[in-house]
């Protein structure tokens, strides 16, 4: 009978250990599908030429409407995207920091049009964006070592072609 409690006690054990690793790779990842709205995707998307997006992205540079991350921000938290050890080195900006991220994101002349094949896997920050309620209404990914890319969830025509650009001042 010791046997068989060590036995459920064990696959127990291993049962919570995968559950911990693989909420954390879908946390600190994307492995979801993101729903772009009609309207988006008529202005944004149904070009012939990557030139006539571009064109179509740079028309709405400056519009409230697709700021980022499209409602307001009551605090933002940056962590180091680190594998188990993400939701543990947290760090919640400052007001006047938060409100330099936010200029900072929502500055076109800050992103270079790159498309690139890097990963958000790839990396070092995740900076999450939540309302008054406390619930996560944005994500962008920071890769500054060697790649200087972002990524943003939801949708930024400021840095936009496939979602990725290229930073190119720092904060």
């Amino acid at each position: 009978m010791k046997t068989i409690w060590k036995i459920l006690l064990a696959v127990f054990i291993i049962i919570i250990i995968g559950f911990v690793i693989v909420s954390d790779v879908f946390d600190r990842g994307q492995y979801y599908s993101t729903f772009t709205p009609k309207e988006e995707m008529i202005e944004f998307y149904m070009y012939k030429t990557t030139e006539e997006q571009e064109k179509a992205f740079e028309k709405n540079f400056g519009n409230e409407k697709y700021n980022f991350p499209r409602e307001k921000v009551a605090n933002v938290k940056l962590f180091k995207n680190k594998f188990l050890l993400s939701r543990l080195t947290s760090k919640t900006l400052s007001e006047s920091s938060k409100s330099k991220v936010m200029s900072f994101f929502n500055n076109p002349v800050n992103f270079d049009w790159v498309e690139t094949t890097w990963e958000v896997a790839e990396s070092e920050y995740i900076l999450r964006f939540y309302n008054k309620e406390d619930k996560e209404i944005g994500k962008i990914w920071l890769c500054l070592k060697g790649c200087v890319m972002t990524k943003s969830i939801p949708f930024s025509q400021l840095r936009k072609v496939s979602n990725f650009a290229a930073v190119t001042i720092g904060f």
